[in-house]
């Protein structure tokens, strides 16, 4: 079938180029896909002219629209028709393909020449045809077909960019809208690539996120697609982070038992699944939320992945279906509480620096003058190595030997799991001069799920985006776009949230990290490394302890302290270039 799609499509666009061409006698070969089963070959004879389009047309459509004919059967009908149209070589087509009815006509401009009966004709199909130059309208179906396939009229018009689901390519891997993903692939041999500014927010923390992939996608034959990209720069942003009452992992945790232990009940950290390592340096950085906060950037992910089809409505399936698989591979090295000068934090935007893996459902159904594209998808999260590590301690004792309580329990950080589910529609809004615009509107909740380190709080980001759409005049195979996108979780915005790390008369305990308070830092280290205690590389610290000899250190505030959750509205901006077609 391949092949019959790629010289169907090869013939269309060489003759398309031709229309214009001075007349010269052409031979037309196409070549069937059941070569298997013994070649079948039909040939035409026409002159460069209206006929000749018409014939190369009806070529382009019985080959590449996924008819499951080698060939088509011609025939000629009606009056005035100026080429000679040749029955097949060999006269024994199947009566039981779909067949191909050619009317030609004296006049080029009557608005009837061509009309097609097919067995399917997709509303892909459809668009692309019209992208160039023709114009399809229902007409009554050919008493020579049955009732159940669908007849089309074509004319000549100003070609329409197809909908941006069968245009563009998405933010993170292959055809669809902005985010949400079409079961469609690429023709076989497309290659496009396209850029995109992506800006996000998740909590707890109100982390603000901006991505800036650019990626490359290539059809490849049996209905797959393949598609990498890369991040130049990814961006994170502290708005509403608490490192004093919610240390940064990972974290040196020790623990007093002396006079009661201290461990305390509550979750420790405070921190979006996307960035657990995101900090900053307390003392100089100031918080002026919603959007000025701590700014750090390095490089993006790496994506690769591939697409599927299955089903499609343009092959009479009831919808569409495939999947997607990919992988993002991460190109920043964590880094943990930078603390060499006041700026090395800022160039660790905070991930894990592991690799994840996803694999998405993708639907597709036409509805009215629009198509619904529906994916429901899983991503496995790498779990990175470092996290909390604890030493009991009794601080009662004044040497090594019972300083210490066993040895330290160290535990890394288990991310949670994505369960991902994204709806999406295009639909035409009006035309500026002669160029469709289009609105999209897409919908996508993200459940964090499966066993995980507890944080402050848990908020699955639900988002609605709105996008606007449109092809840049005179270069029909370049669209742009600009999305505004709401996160509707608040994230317990305006509430009063209180540490746990406090003791039970509700004083506060004690964080001596480097990024919090370097010179009580330095104090408290000292202390602990006269005793034989010893820390783990670039951590945060904290010293939990109900002894009041250390009252004088406590700097963790018991106060509630309001959650800033404010940052709800982004701004996307995508670009796609369908650049050629390789093969």
């Amino acid at each position: 079938m391949t092949g019959a799609r790629l010289l169907g499509r090869s013939i269309f666009d060489y003759y398309f180029s031709l229309w214009h061409s001075s007349p010269t006698r052409t031979w037309l070969e196409v070549y069937g896909d059941a070569a298997q089963e013994g070649l079948m070959k039909c040939t035409f004879a026409n002159t460069i002219t209206n006929a000749m389009r018409t014939a190369a047309l009806v070529t382009f459509v019985a080959v590449s629209s996924w008819i499951p004919a080698s060939a088509a059967t011609v025939s000629e009908v009606g009056k005035g028709c100026e080429s000679n149209v040749v029955a097949p070589a060999e006269k024994n087509c199947d009566d039981n393909l779909p067949s191909i009815d050619i009317r030609l006509f004296d006049n080029p401009n009557q608005l009837e020449p061509l009309r097609l009966s097919l067995s399917s004709l997709s509303r892909q199909r459809r668009s692309w045809l019209s992208s160039h130059g023709f114009s399809l309208q229902s007409s009554s179906a050919s008493p020579n077909t049955s009732s159940s396939r669908q007849s089309f009229s074509a004319s000549t018009r100003q070609p329409e960019a197809p909908t941006p689901g069968e245009f563009n390519l998405t933010a993170y891997g292959g055809r669809g809208l902005i985010r949400a993903s079409s079961p469609n692939t690429l023709p076989s041999g497309d290659l496009a690539a396209g850029f995109f500014v992506v800006n996000y927010d998740r909590n707890p923390g109100d982390v603000d996120f901006f991505d800036f992939p650019i990626q490359l996608a290539l059809g490849l034959p049996a209905r797959t697609s393949i598609f990498f990209s890369g991040s130049h720069t990814f961006r994170t942003n502290s708005v509403a982070q608490e490192p004093l009452g919610y240390p940064v992992p990972p974290l040196d945790l020790f623990v007093d038992t002396y006079q009661g232990n201290a461990q305390r009940p509550g979750p420790l950290f405070l921190y979006a699944q996307e960035a657990p390592y995101k900090t900053y340096f307390v003392p100089k950085v100031v918080i002026d939320p919603p959007g000025h906060g701590a700014f750090a950037s390095s490089r993006g992910d790496f994506l690769v992945g591939g697409k599927v089809n299955f089903l499609s409505e343009g092959r009479n399936d009831s919808l569409g279906f495939g999947i997607r698989l990919y992988a993002e591979i991460p190109t920043e090295t964590p880094e943990y509480n930078m603390t060499v000068t006041d700026s090395e934090w800022r160039k660790y935007a905070g991930v894990s620096g592991e690799t994840d893996y996803g694999l998405d459902f993708l639907f597709a159904k036409e509805l009215w003058i629009t198509e619904l594209l529906v994916n429901l998808g899983y991503k496995k999260v790498g779990d990175p190595d470092r996290g909390l590590r604890v030493q009991y301690v009794d601080s009662s004792q004044d040497s090594s030997e019972g300083f210490l309580v066993g040895d330290p329990i160290e535990t890394k950080l288990n991310l949670h799991d994505h369960l991902i589910m994204s709806a999406g529609i295009d639909l035409p809004a009006f035309k500026v001069k002669d160029h469709q615009q289009w609105l999209i509107a897409e919908f996508t909740y993200t459940r964090y799920i499966g066993n995980g380190t507890t944080v402050e709080r848990l908020v699955h980001p639900a988002e609605m985006r709105l996008g606007w759409q449109m092809a840049i005049p005179g270069y029909r195979n370049i669209s742009v776009g600009v999305g505004w996108q709401l996160l509707f979780n608040d994230a317990g915005d305006g509430d009063n949230r209180t540490t746990f790390l406090q003791t039970p008369r509700g004083l506060g305990d004690i964080n001596f990290s480097e990024l919090v308070d370097p010179g009580l830092s330095e104090k408290v280290k000292s202390y602990f490394t006269d005793l034989g205690a010893t820390f783990s590389y670039n951590s945060s610290k904290v010293f939990s302890t109900n002894n009041p000899d250390f009252d004088a250190w406590r700097n963790i505030s018991t106060e509630p302290v309001r959650i800033i959750g404010q940052g709800g509205g982004n701004w996307i901006v995508y670009v796609t270039w369908r650049i050629a077609s390789l093969w």
